[in-house]
């Protein structure tokens, strides 16, 4: 019966050493996330009268957004997220 006792006092204090260490980690991590994400002025980015978007992806720092159109091939708007300036646009072409 002692060593039982034992045992239910070692896991218990077990326990508290370890949601301990979770806390802590929680409150470090915490406290090294940016206060703020950077941000920029609202900008415009014109796309073609008739234009659907057809979807996006995120990474690396920009947006890829796909753009189709009714009338001719797709083409890929690619934006800086930092700044919110297009870096460039690629037409993309069917080959027959």
């Amino acid at each position: 019966m002692q060593g039982l006792k034992l045992l239910v006092i070692g896991m218990g204090v077990a326990i508290v050493v370890m949601i301990t260490v979770i806390i802590t980690t929680i409150v470090n991590r915490a406290s090294q996330a940016p206060d703020s994400l950077p941000r920029f002025d609202l900008t415009k980015v014109d796309i073609s009268q008739g234009a659907r978007i057809a979807g996006t992806e995120v990474g690396e720092g920009r947006v890829i957004v796909q753009l189709e159109f009714a009338d001719r091939a797709p083409r890929l708007l690619i934006i800086d997220l930092s700044s919110g300036r297009m870096l460039g646009v690629i037409d993309l072409e069917v080959k027959q």
